[in-house]
């Protein structure tokens, strides 16, 4: 997957020797992580989640794979005619389980990943809300982005919302 993604330019072996190196100096580790990639297997996801488990990573993010434009992902789609100048661009949200966007992985069907998408949103819910990281940022609160995001899907973000606040102080 890191092939595909990265060109080779990485491996997870230097990965995890990166978070050693961060966990000896005491640096914090974000992590973003990628799902849906052509030629990505069950077995592939649930390595990176098992790289997710680390402690060292004190908070995520996961994203499928977005064929945005002028993106070497953007090209690989169009060629396969999964995207297009004039496509609804609403649908390249990037969020895991994303029904509009375009599927380019032909090795796991997306059906078959969409099964997976509750063990992934598990799986992000466990390490960014286990680990303590809900913190509420005033400035971030107020922003006009986010405030947009919650006049547009206001259910799904009060949902998300109260959700965290339950699993941070009522479990």
């Amino acid at each position: 997957i890191l092939k595909f993604l990265k060109g080779g330019s990485v491996t997870v072996k230097q990965h995890r020797k990166a978070l050693r190196l961060c966990e000896k100096y005491g640096l914090q580790v974000d992590g973003s992580f990628i799902f849906g990639t052509p030629g990505e297997t069950k077995e592939d996801i649930r390595k990176t989640l098992n790289l997710v488990e680390d402690p060292v990573i004190k908070n995520v993010m996961f994203f499928q794979l977005t064929p945005l434009p002028a993106s070497a992902i953007w090209d690989y789609a169009l060629k396969r005619g999964l995207v297009s100048e004039d496509m609804d661009w609403n649908k390249l949200d990037a969020y895991v389980g994303n029904p509009d966007l375009p599927y380019m992985n032909k090795a796991m069907s997306r059906e078959e990943f969409m099964e997976m998408v509750p063990e992934i949103v598990e799986a992000y819910r466990n390490c960014n809300y286990s680990r303590g990281q809900l913190k509420i940022k005033w400035r971030y609160l107020l922003s006009p982005g986010l405030i947009r995001r919650f006049l547009s899907n206001w259910r799904g973000f009060s949902q998300e919302f109260w959700l965290r606040l339950k699993k941070k102080y009522f479990n």
